[in-house]
């Protein structure tokens, strides 16, 4: 069976993203309320991006979707944590729901991958590389010992939310071996 898998990330061609503020990390997210509130940052043009990541510490990736983007996913890995958060613009009047999301985390990545110091866990990936059976049959997932925020979809996931017309996505072929 031959499997692709993809990176989402935000797409770096938007330039008014909203920006939460005063968003805490992952780890005290999940302890607040569900609609929990959250000013965004005053700016003239907002644009509200159907993925969002924050690192506000190392190792707390705060990976923030819309609710289309979560009514996608959630089909299609039912373990995957979402807990609601509510953003607010005052300039706009404006209120979003997102959602945190804590994929599968998988120790995945491929003695291939191209690492720039190899060994230390702030050694920057050049070129990911999968191992197939370490990624088994998980649709969505993040990856175990890297400082990098992957977020990494099947080609089934990836269709999805293309038909599905995400916003402000951006989707980078991942090797596997």
């Amino acid at each position: 069976m031959n499997r692709e898998y993809f990176i989402v990330r935000l797409d770096r061609d938007l330039r008014y993203v909203i920006q939460p503020l005063n968003l805490p990390d992952a780890k005290e997210l999940k302890e607040l309320d569900e609609y929990a509130p959250f000013f965004v940052a005053r700016q003239d043009v907002q644009e509200y991006s159907d993925y969002l990541e924050k690192q506000p510490y190392p190792r707390n990736t705060c990976r923030l979707v819309s609710d289309k983007m979560k009514r996608i996913l959630e089909k299609y890995s039912p373990a995957t944590f979402f807990k609601s958060l509510v953003f607010i613009d005052n300039v706009q009047m404006r209120q979003e729901v997102y959602w945190l999301m804590e994929p599968p985390v998988l120790a995945a990545i491929s003695p291939h991958s191209q690492v720039e110091r190899p060994g230390l866990p702030s050694g920057r990936i050049r070129k990911l590389v999968l191992e197939r059976e370490k990624v088994g049959s998980e649709a969505i997932f993040t990856l175990r010992d890297t400082l990098a925020p992957y977020l990494i979809v099947n080609l089934g996931v990836a269709e999805s939310m293309l038909r599905r017309d995400a916003w402000g996505i951006q989707l980078e072929r991942v090797k596997v071996v």
